[in-house]
């Protein structure tokens, strides 16, 4: 072998060996991404799950001792799944930033609003749940439910593992980072008043 030709054998594999380091690392990032992807989906079923369990119990629940810490506990959910929906952009490009109800029904069961000239006071407020609290809370559990039986696996009954990435998108897009959301509730809640027409 000539000089020039042993030059460039070692030009070939340092090149070959630079490019396996950056082919390893990005299979290792890739790797990294969807396992984080895979936690992040099935945390955030979770949590849908534990936030219809817990709307449940306020609802149907005739019993309660302490309402207040239900809606606690329930305010603590739509906290958590209102942060994770904020955290989609870093598991799913060009999604997030959009609005969604989860943080927007938080603040009206914990503060109360003011909406078309209808006062909805805070639902801990009088430390009873009335029929409009019930028609909104109810509404706001079945928009939860859709996005659950979405993701759930009717075999298995857990979240299932077909949902890809654009799947998920697609029910987040479809269901969470929707328009008009957080309008239906109130709208639910007004229906529900006695001084409601139609």
């Amino acid at each position: 072998m000539n000089k020039n030709t042993k030059l460039f054998v070692l030009i070939l594999v340092v090149l070959l060996f630079i490019s396996l380091l950056f082919n390893y690392k990005s299979y290792r990032i890739t790797q990294e991404t969807s396992k984080n992807y895979t936690i992040y989906m099935s945390d955030f079923f979770h949590e849908i799950d534990d936030t219809i369990s817990q709307l449940n119990l306020i609802i149907e629940d005739k019993k309660i001792l302490d309402l207040h810490k239900e809606f606690a506990s329930l305010t603590e959910n739509l906290s958590r799944l209102d942060y994770m929906v904020g955290r989609v952009p870093y598991y799913i490009d060009g999604m997030g930033g959009l609005s969604n109800y989860f943080g927007y029904a938080l603040a009206v069961i914990n503060r109360g609003i003011k909406y078309k000239g209808n006062n909805i006071p805070s639902f801990i407020e009088d430390h009873e749940l009335n029929q409009q609290e019930k028609a909104y809370l109810r509404l706001l559990k079945d928009y939860l439910e859709i996005i659950y039986n979405q993701l759930l696996s009717e075999e298995t009954g857990q979240l299932s593992e077909r949902i890809t990435k654009s799947r998920f998108q697609k029910i987040i897009d479809e269901n969470i980072f929707v328009i008009g959301k957080e309008d239906e509730l109130l709208e639910e809640y007004i229906k529900h008043s006695k001084n409601y027409r139609e």
